[in-house]
């Protein structure tokens, strides 16, 4: 931790000469805790795959940070028109949040929005220079209290922030412009490990939604491969119990599981909406993305890796 300079305003001070400035931040970046940055990356990676939101916020400065990784998450980390992370910031509403302030606290403008639109493995993710806004603490106790990962991004000794976080990556120096530097540098840093990761590892892409009367019929080409699939079992019982029923209206309204380009070009032809499963045929666990490409030539309206997030598929397919 680089040492304490304070000056007569009390703050503590980097130096005045730009290339000073610029070795003082140098020195602290190299000083991070970078296995806490892959940790956090993974984080964030499994809690897009749970197709769960990712909540930001802060203040001033810190606000401003908060508000911008919006962008880097959601537009940065779309790759291959793949969809991004599920992410909005909690102060960027200025209607909101100075209602909120008025009527209640500023204290409590975060964890209220937080409590109002989280759920449990939803991520909150928080920059506070000192540690010690009170805003930014009460959320993290909320968070916690819903069962919401929460990821700080501190500086100095970590405030109380430090103590309510599942993560927390404190930048090694007590100057707030520097540490404030840092946090840009740590998310930026973090997208490009994330954007590698993705190409890797995809989820759920939906090009067109079904219809009503698609949405009341499941099939599959051939059942007994698909049932190689992993996640393919607690699928098929998840669609047991969501009441779907055959489709009164036609019989070419419905929606068909193809495990190849020829299957979805079939679907296609008989007016089905046509979910390709991309999984690797010699490694089931691993997705196959020439297979992918392929289907997605074919025209598939939806594809997959596999069954694994079976709640997710139904709720996207049956746009509940």
């Amino acid at each position: 931790m680089a040492a304490k300079s304070s000056c007569s305003c009390g703050c503590y001070c980097a130096s005045s000469d730009p290339k000073t400035y610029a070795q003082e931040v140098c020195d602290a970046l190299m000083k991070t805790d970078f296995e806490m940055m892959k940790k956090i990356a993974e984080v964030l990676l499994a809690t897009k795959e749970n197709g769960n939101m990712i909540f930001t916020a802060g203040n001033g400065g810190s606000a401003s940070t908060a508000s911008h990784i919006i962008n880097d998450l959601t537009k940065g980390c779309r790759l291959n028109h793949r969809e991004g992370f599920r992410t909005t910031c909690l102060n960027d509403s200025t209607v909101l949040v100075t209602c909120l302030a008025n009527d209640y606290s500023y204290d409590d403008v975060y964890s209220i929005l937080l409590k109002t639109l989280g759920h449990p493995g939803d991520m909150l993710i928080v920059y506070s220079g000192s540690g010690n806004s009170p805003n930014v603490v009460k959320a993290c106790i909320q968070a916690r209290k819903m069962g919401i990962t929460v990821v700080g991004f501190g500086g100095r000794d970590g405030g109380q922030m430090k103590n309510w976080c599942d993560y927390c990556l404190l930048a090694p120096t007590w100057s707030m412009e520097q540490l404030e530097d840092l946090h840009v540098v740590y998310f930026h840093s973090l997208v490009c490990t994330l954007k590698e990761m993705l190409k890797t590892t995809w989820d759920i892409e939906i090009f067109e939604y079904p219809t009503p009367a698609q949405s009341q019929a499941m099939y599959f080409f051939d059942e007994k491969a698909v049932r190689k699939v992993p996640g393919f079992d607690d699928f098929i019982e998840l669609v047991t119990e969501t009441e779907i029923n055959d489709c009164e209206e036609s019989d070419d309204d419905f929606i068909m599981f193809c495990l190849n380009d020829e299957e979805v070009a079939e679907a296609k032809k008989a007016g089905a909406y046509a979910v390709g499963v991309a999984v690797d045929r010699k490694e089931l666990n691993l997705v196959n993305e020439r297979m992918r490409m392929k289907m997605l030539d074919a025209g598939a309206d939806a594809i997959i890796p596999n069954f694994t997030n079976a709640k997710r598929l139904v709720n996207f397919l049956m746009k509940r």
